[in-house]
C-alpha cells in the first residue's frame, strides 16, 4: 500500500492527474483497497478516475468503461445493488455503441448484468440477459468455445432454479455432447458435465438415467484419478446416496464402506 500511494503521489506531481500513468496508479491503489475491504477509499479513487477520464477522454473511451465496471464491482461487493445495476446498464449501453455487440468487453458486460440479476433473484431478467449472452457468444465464438459452454451451463442452472426443466435439459445435454466431442470422456470439464446432468436427472426423479451417469463418472475417475482420489470418492458417495434413497441398501453399503 505505501508503495502504491507514493507512486500515485509522485505521478500526480510530475505527470498530472490526467496522464495515463497516473490513472494506472489510481486504479492499482483502488484495486488494493477493494481487496482490503477499504471500500470508502476504493470508491473515492474509482469515482475520481471516472470523473477525470470523462473530462479528458469522453464517455465512450475504453478507460471510462473500465472505470464504470470497476466501480460497479465495488458496489456489488458492498451490496449496493441498485447503484451497481445502473452502472452496469450504462456501461453496457456505451459498449454497444463504442465497441459493438460482438466485442469481448461487451460480452463480458452482458454476462455481468445477468449474474447480477441472478444474485438478486430476478430470474426472469437474468434468463433474458443470459440468453442474449449465449446467442452473442455462439455468433462470435462458436458453439464449442469454453465461454459459450459456460454460459450454456449457467442458463441451464437458471432454468432449474425457475423450475424450467424442459428448457434446462437440452442445454445440459448439449454441454456434455460438445465436451465429449472436443475434450474426450476423460477431461475434467466432461466429468463436470456428466455430474451436472446426473444431478439434474435426480431432481426429476429419473433415477435410471442418473445411475448410469454416476457409474460412468466413477469408472472414468478411477482410471484417470485413481480409486482414492477425493473426486472419485465423492462420486462413489453420490451413487451410494442414490441407492440408499431408492432402498437398494445392499448396493449402497459397499460404496459407503469403500
Amino acid at each position: 500500500e505505501p508503495l502504491y500511494k507514493d507512486c500515485l503521489q509522485n505521478r500526480r506531481l510530475v505527470l498530472g492527474d490526467g496522464h495515463p500513468d497516473t490513472f494506472t496508479s489510481m486504479i492499482n491503489l483502488a484495486l488494493l483497497y477493494d481487496k482490503q475491504k477499504k471500500y470508502g477509499e476504493a470508491e473515492s479513487l474509482y469515482v475520481e478516475c471516472l470523473e477525470i477520464n470523462r473530462a479528458v477522454l469522453g464517455d465512450m473511451h475504453p478507460d471510462i468503461l473500465m472505470s464504470m465496471h470497476n466501480l460497479a464491482v465495488l458496489y456489488v461487493n458492498q451490496e449496493r445493488y441498485g447503484e451497481a445495476e445502473l452502472l452496469r446498464k450504462d456501461c453496457l449501453e456505451n459498449q454497444r455503441i463504442a465497441l459493438g455487440e460482438r466485442h469481448p468487453h461487451t460480452l463480458s458486460s452482458v454476462k455481468s448484468l445477468a449474474m447480477l440479476y441472478k444474485q438478486l433473484g430476478r430470474y426472469g431478467e437474468a434468463v433474458t440477459v443470459y440468453k442474449e449472452c449465449l446467442e452473442m457468444q455462439r455468433a462470435v465464438l462458436g458453439d464449442r468455445h469454453p465461454d459459450t459452454l459456460t454460459s450454456r451451463n449457467n442458463l441451464a442452472e437458471l432454468y432449474v432454479t425457475k423450475g424450467g426443466y424442459g428448457e434446462a435439459e437440452p442445454l445440459y445435454k448439449e454441454c456434455l455432447e460438445i465436451n465429449r466431442a472436443i475434450l474426450g470422456n476423460r477431461h475434467t470439464d466432461t466429468l463436470s458435465s456428466i455430474i451436472n446432468l446426473s444431478e439434474f436427472y435426480k431432481k426429476l426423479e429419473r433415477y435410471d438415467e442418473a445411475e448410469s451417469l454416476d457409474k460412468e463418472c466413477i469408472e472414468i475417475q478411477k482410471k484417470i484419478l485413481g480409486e482414492r482420489h477425493p473426486d472419485t470418492l465423492a462420486s462413489m458417495n453420490n451413487l451410494a446416496v442414490l441407492y440408499d434413497n431408492l432402498g437398494r441398501y445392499d448396493e449402497a453399503e459397499p460404496l459407503y464402506k469403500d
